[in-house]
């Protein structure tokens, strides 16, 4: 699991939040907001940064994950390995 997923999630709970209920109030599907928390979507685009921000993540926060994602497809295209690499938001 991704750190700031896990820290979403955390943040998400302790404001009382459900999952369906945050993701209609952010404008996704609750799946898009659970793979983002479970680390099976990477924070990528406008809408994942939209959640973390309303959230109260700072941009320090966002934009240590941001670099991680981003060494991760490096590393993985000096692999040859293409299926790491996401690509933007699905």
């Amino acid at each position: 699991m991704k750190i700031l997923g896990l820290r979403v999630q955390e943040q998400r709970k302790r404001r009382g939040f459900g999952l369906r209920e945050f993701a209609e109030g952010v404008g996704v599907s609750p799946s898009y907001l659970c793979d983002l928390e479970s680390g099976r979507r990477e924070f990528r685009g406008p809408k994942s940064l939209e959640i973390a921000f309303d959230l109260g993540f700072s941009d320090s926060d966002v934009a240590w994950e941001m670099m991680r994602v981003a060494m991760d497809d490096y590393r993985a295209a000096k692999r040859g390995d293409s299926s790491n690499q996401k690509g933007g938001t699905r």
